[in-house]
């Protein structure tokens, strides 16, 4: 099955190709336009694991619709702060347990550590949104006419 190209030559998204998928708001879950998700490791990842192991993929185009915005920043913002409280517990328990017994096995038990702590953040996970830097909006998951 071939791939479908993502980038143009100018490295500008491309919207899917025509029934190749619906445009899917990830808050409500209609079939509406809005501004596109980042895939970042995680969305890949789900990707991956729907398309190799469940066949299953949908192939949508994941959004954030204008109604849903609001609760979407929501979202985002409690993913975050979760995020960097579970990585800084993590980190203070690997300075914590490495000062009070410095052997190789106690820095691998605190590596995992930390992973489980960054496991723990990605149960809230809410992607970000595919914004350029200059503050426009990368694809807003209409059609172009």
């Amino acid at each position: 099955m071939a791939r479908e190209k993502r980038t143009s030559s100018t490295g500008e998204k491309r919207a899917p190709a025509e029934g190749s998928g619906k445009v899917v708001c990830i808050i409500c879950g209609e079939n509406k336009p809005g501004i596109r998700i980042k895939e970042d490791t995680v969305i890949r990842s789900i990707k991956w694991i729907k398309r190799n192991i469940t066949k299953n993929e949908k192939n949508n185009t994941l959004v954030v619709c204008r109604g849903c915005y609001p609760k979407y920043s929501k979202e985002r913002s409690k993913y975050t702060s979760r995020q960097v409280l579970y990585i800084a517990l993590g980190i203070l328990f690997a300075i914590f347990s490495l000062l009070l017994n410095p052997a190789p096995l106690t820095l691998l038990i605190a590596a995992m550590v930390l992973l489980f702590f960054y496991g723990l953040s990605l149960l809230n996970y809410s992607p970000a949104l595919d914004v350029q830097k200059k503050g426009k909006v990368s694809g807003t998951g209409a059609k172009d006419s």
